[in-house]
C-alpha cells in the first residue's frame, strides 16, 4: 500500500517517464558539454559511495563481526603503552 504523499509523487514521475520513453524520436541532442557534465555526476556519486564506504568500512566491518568492541579497545590501549 502506498502512501497517500508517495501517490502525490509516484504517479506524476512515473507518468512523465512513460511519456519520455514511449516517443519514437527525439528531435534532440547531447552536446559534448552537457555529455561531460552528466559523466562528471555520474562520476562523483561513485567516488562519493566508494569514500563513504571506505570511510565506514571499520564501523561497518564491527557491526557483522563477533568479537566484543572492548576487547579490541583494550589490545590497542596495550600496544600504545
Amino acid at each position: 500500500m502506498i502512501s497517500p504523499v508517495m501517490n502525490k509523487i509516484f504517479y506524476p514521475v512515473m507518468l512523465i517517464l512513460f511519456l519520455a520513453v514511449s516517443y519514437d524520436r527525439a528531435y534532440g541532442y547531447i552536446d559534448p558539454g552537457s555529455g561531460s557534465l552528466i559523466l562528471q555526476a555520474l562520476l562523483a556519486g561513485v567516488l562519493a559511495v566508494v569514500f563513504t564506504v571506505k570511510t565506514w568500512w571499520h564501523k561497518l566491518s564491527s557491526l557483522f563481526s563477533k568479537k566484543s568492541s572492548c576487547s579490541t579497545d583494550a589490545s590497542k590501549n596495550n600496544l600504545k603503552d
